[in-house]
């Protein structure tokens, strides 16, 4: 439905009827609104070149979800692919604040220029 909906009408008219969704819809198990739908979502779009609505819907995502660590390590992905290595920066950093071993944030700031701080800060 939200794919359909970016289609039809961009990405911000889905983000606005998911989050109407989210407020008015009982949860009776119809909608789903863990974390991973929005997520495949998202990859969807990526697949589609559709990397400026992948980032709409990973940040709206990560306001659900502000301990994912698998919506911000896809956050800095996208945001270092499109040249802004300062929020590619705070996504891996965020990483490094919710899971401080994660080898991956850690490869991704060194790469970036960004000493990763020490695992357990």
């Amino acid at each position: 439905m939200l794919a359909k909906t970016i289609e039809q009408a961009g990405v911000d008219s889905a983000i606005r009827q998911y989050r109407n969704l989210r407020e008015r819809v009982v949860l009776d198990g119809y909608y789903d609104f863990t974390e991973w739908p929005m997520n495949e979502l998202a990859r969807h779009l990526i697949a589609a070149g559709k990397k400026t609505e992948a980032i709409a819907i990973f940040e709206m995502n990560a306001g659900f979800w502000p301990r994912s660590v698998s919506i911000q390590l896809m956050l800095g992905s996208l945001y270092r692919e499109r040249g802004e290595s300062g929020k590619a920066i705070a996504a891996y950093r965020r990483v490094l604040e919710l899971a401080p071993a994660n080898e991956e944030a850690r490869k991704q700031l060194t790469a970036l220029g960004v000493r990763p701080p020490p695992a357990g800060w």
